[in-house]
């Protein structure tokens, strides 16, 4: 059995307007990547947004690690197996298309 609109969902990174007009870029389509590589990007898309939290809140010169998992709910390790360093998740934001 075919499922025709599965071929039509996609990993969005972005937000859809009132017109459905799509604003951010496609990922990949959905269902060729893996469960993992799901997960694994929406854990990052997650620590960015809490990164951004915790620059607005304190500003990068006072953001911890430790704070951030926290803020997170994963371990350090989780953390620094995604982002080595702050400067890598300052690097990724920069990169990262805004809203």
């Amino acid at each position: 059995m075919q499922y025709p609109r599965l071929r039509h969902c996609f990993l969005m990174c972005g937000i859809v307007t009132a017109n459905n007009s799509v604003v951010g870029r496609v990922i990949k389509p959905l269902m060729s990547t893996t469960l993992r590589e799901r997960r694994r990007q929406l854990l990052r898309d997650e620590i960015l947004a809490a990164t951004q939290q915790l620059i607005a809140e304190r500003g990068f010169a006072a953001l911890a690690m430790d704070d951030l998992a926290a803020r997170v709910g994963i371990s350090k390790p989780t953390l620094y197996n995604q982002f080595p360093t702050r400067e890598d998740l300052l690097a990724v934001m920069n990169c990262a298309p805004g809203p």
